[in-house]
């Protein structure tokens, strides 16, 4: 689906393609790699595609990024897979350059630039995460490729993001989830352009060559990389493909003290802003109450949906515009209770984590693309409180408050000179469970079960509630019973009690089951969401 027409603004079609896609051949600096026209084919046969070359070269003063690929298809699938091709880019500050789409067949070589259908698609590919981006997708599709074939493509992604186009950053992937037969990358910049690598399950050096007084070319390159495997169910912290980190700063106190000046509160705040913090001043004195106050309003009362478009990515709207639109993303909700924080004169600082891989942050190069969530630290009275503005119908005190296992933050603050370690939950309350059964006949018998859930926990059952009701949370309940009870039978809809103050969330659920389902004395039933409490402890790596 496109949206384009509403991108333009007034602007024609015509011309806005002509700003932000061209056609032309490879840039004079661009350094020419070869790849075998007759490869062994990898084992195991069943794969689709065969990558033979898997080229980036960036030159750092023309702000262009040069992408090669040749790609041979090995069977019908991988046909229909490389048959269209996707130039992903942000026309907020970059434009795309196709220099040749070709195909190797029976010793020649076709042409499919100038004769392929092509189109400009704003796909929104997070658009049901509630993130919008304005990215576009170049999109062509290309007419008579056949098994066998080698595709082969290249095009150039020209310009950068204002807020990082002073520093070098970048990560070379090695490893994909399919071998390939050659990766490489290559940096034209300046000998004074210091930057520092890191090895990510590697020992891959650069080559370095003086091409001038004022060029310097750093080059990777790897041979015959094997496919990345994940094993099941296997974190996804714990283990990376290969890779090669590139960063210009040098700590992360140079970082942080890069973007904190995007992070901070408006000199002048509306009238509407200034009447809820007064309305919460009445209400309460104490300061923790205050902020609770706060961060439940902008967690319930400002939806998450994110205008991520352009230098949006990285900088927060104004405050008082995502109070007035009552919607924002991470960034957004975060600066918005900073700024509501700051009225009511208790400290707070935005915070950058990232909220899958943040066990494995602190062995990371100081990167904009290593944090992908922002949250809040706020201290009252020198006590720390972790809080996580894009959250809602969270239960708790301030302090009570369920916080995620983040692990690490990056403070954006002046003061900042390394990252910071998160508080751990190692083992939430566990749910309590209690089962009672009652004989009403020979052939039956009432079953009913009470469960209290508790932080985390109870967090989860208010917002399924909130979600799917009552009476469709009632079937759910149900459905779950028959799988242990297959005649089992709801006497009545599940009793609900949600103490958000506590944050707690009772459950009682009645039914009638046949007594040949009944435990005798000498059997202990365990059901995974009676075990699962006791083995939610830091796992032991062996």
């Amino acid at each position: 689906l496109s949206f384009l027409p509403y991108l333009l603004q007034g602007a024609t079609a015509a011309s806005f393609e002509e700003h932000i896609y061209s056609k032309a051949p490879p840039p004079s600096w661009v350094k020419k790699y070869n790849f075998p026209l007759n490869p062994v084919e990898p084992q195991p046969s069943q794969v689709n595609l065969q990558y033979l070359l898997i080229d980036t070269q960036r030159h750092w003063e023309e702000k262009t990024t040069y992408c090669h690929y040749a790609v041979k298809a090995l069977t019908q699938n991988g046909v229909e897979d490389i048959s269209t091709l996707h130039i992903d880019f942000d026309p907020s500050h970059r434009q795309v350059v196709v220099h040749f789409i070709r195909v190797f067949r029976d010793g020649q070589w076709l042409d499919r630039l100038e004769n392929s259908l092509y189109h400009l698609l704003q796909r929104e590919k997070e658009l049901e995460n509630n993130l919008y981006n304005g990215d576009l997708s170049l999109v062509y599709l290309l007419g008579d490729i056949r098994k066998n074939d080698i595709i082969e493509y290249s095009y150039s992604i020209v310009g950068a993001t204002p807020i990082f186009d002073s520093y070098f950053t970048d990560c070379i992937y090695l490893q994909w989830k399919t071998a390939i037969e050659q990766v490489a990358y290559r940096f034209l910049a300046p000998p004074d352009l210091v930057f520092s690598t890191r090895l990510v399950n590697t020992n891959i050096e650069p080559r370095i060559v003086d091409l001038s007084p004022s060029m310097r070319e750093w080059t990777w390159e790897a041979m015959a990389t094997p496919p990345y495997v994940e094993e099941p169910d296997e974190p996804i912290w714990y283990n990376f493909p290969s890779r090669i980190q590139l960063s210009q700063y040098k700590t992360w106190q140079e970082f942080a003290k890069h973007i904190a000046p995007l992070y901070t509160s408006p000199k002048q705040t509306s009238a509407e802003m200034k009447a809820l913090v007064n309305t919460w001043k009445e209400t309460t004195q104490d300061p923790r109450e205050r902020a609770l106050l706060a961060l439940r309003f902008v967690q319930d009362e400002v939806r998450y949906f994110g205008l991520e478009k352009g230098i949006r990515s990285y900088v927060a709207h104004d405050p008082q515009l995502v109070l007035e639109r009552r919607f924002g993303d991470c960034k957004d909700k975060t600066l918005l209770l900073h700024t509501l924080l700051q009225l009511m004169d208790i400290s707070s600082t935005p915070a950058l984590v990232h909220s899958t891989q943040g066990k494995r942050l602190a062995e990371v190069l100081p990167l904009p693309f290593a944090f992908n969530h922002m949250v809040l630290y706020i201290q009252i009275e020198k006590t720390p409180y972790w809080v996580d503005p894009t959250d809602y119908l969270q239960g708790g005190s301030l302090l009570t408050t369920p916080f995620p296992n983040y692990h690490w933050a990056l403070l954006l603050s002046e003061h900042t000179t390394a990252l910071t370690p998160l508080p751990e939950n190692l083992l939430p309350h566990p749910t309590e469970i209690d089962t009672s059964y009652l004989l009403t006949s020979e052939d039956s018998a009432a079953l009913t079960i009470k469960k209290v859930f508790h932080s985390f926990q109870a967090d989860n059952l208010r917002k399924n509630l909130a979600r799917t009701g009552k009476e469709e949370m009632s079937k759910n309940q149900l459905t779950e019973m028959q799988k242990r009870y297959v005649e089992a039978i709801q006497t009545s809809p599940p009793h609900m009690q949600d103490d958000r103050e506590d944050n707690t969330f009772t459950l009682v659920e009645s039914y009638t089951i046949p007594t040949c389902n009944l435990p005798d004395k000498k059997t202990i039933e365990l059901f995974p969401y009676t075990t699962k409490n006791r083995l939610n402890k830091r796992p032991l790596l062996i």
